[in-house]
């Protein structure tokens, strides 16, 4: 067969043709937070392609809030570094009914991987001690539950902050950062998980609402496909508590 001569345009159209053909599919890493009734999927990845366009729970689709990729943007005033572009990372919801409590594991799948998470029901607080009254300087313990089916430890402070709003006050930060959360406050693993917290000494006196915010981890028992994988819950609790005078 004769050699066929090809100009560097088609050249180069067959060499892309040929990459494309040969490419792997993108490698995600997959998050899931559950927030406010919903299941909440973000998909990232370093050169920020379209995310698919079908993404299931536990074989149930998913809503597209964000196909994602890059898409031109407008650069302002002169730029040496060329067009600039907007990225956005993928993202997906699947609204829970009143009745779906998330209390077993999930399986989340696209283009053919397979997420299972456990952890993801809401948790629920209940002040135990020393009652609905304390004074400054003691020790609360407040106990959180979680489903029959949550059987993982979790043994750590970060992620969550506590307030205290006083009736017809101001909101009072009581452990607003990490580094105030580790001085301030410890959670002990095992049945019943139990979150001490003390009263600061300048807490206002009066009655008011202890409220307890943040995220703590689910658990990943499966991840195939993905470059990497990690689930959250979004905490949001309220208790009555009085804060009366030494």
């Amino acid at each position: 067969m004769p050699a066929v001569d090809l100009p560097p345009a088609a050249v180069l159209m067959l060499s892309l043709a040929l990459l494309a053909g040969c490419a792997s599919p993108p490698t995600w890493t997959v998050s899931v937070l559950h927030q406010g009734g919903e299941l909440l999927v973000s998909l990232h990845h370093n050169d920020y392609p379209r995310g698919p366009s079908r993404v299931t729970i536990d074989g149930e689709r998913l809503e597209v809030r964000n196909r994602g990729g890059t898409t031109p943007g407008f650069a302002v005033g002169p730029s040496a570094f060329g067009p600039r572009w907007s990225k956005e990372a993928p993202s997906y919801r699947l609204p829970l009914s009143p009745e779906h409590k998330v209390t077993a594991p999930i399986t989340l799948e696209f283009e053919g991987a397979r997420v299972e998470v456990a952890d993801l029901g809401e948790r629920r607080f209940v002040l135990s001690a020393p009652g609905p009254a304390a004074r400054p300087g003691d020790e609360l313990t407040i106990r959180f539950e979680r489903g029959p089916d949550f059987a993982t430890p979790w043994t750590s402070g970060g992620g969550l902050h506590t307030f205290f709003t006083p009736s017809g006050g101001e909101t009072v930060t009581w452990a607003s950062s990490h580094a105030e959360l580790g001085r301030v406050v410890t959670l002990t693993g095992g049945p019943g998980r139990v979150l001490h917290l003390r009263v600061p000494a300048d807490a206002p006196v009066g009655p008011g609402k202890l409220w307890i915010n943040g995220v703590m981890p689910a658990t990943i028992l499966r991840c195939d496909g993905t470059a990497g994988c990690n689930a959250d819950v979004v905490v949001d609790g309220k208790m009555d508590l009085e804060v009366v005078a030494p």
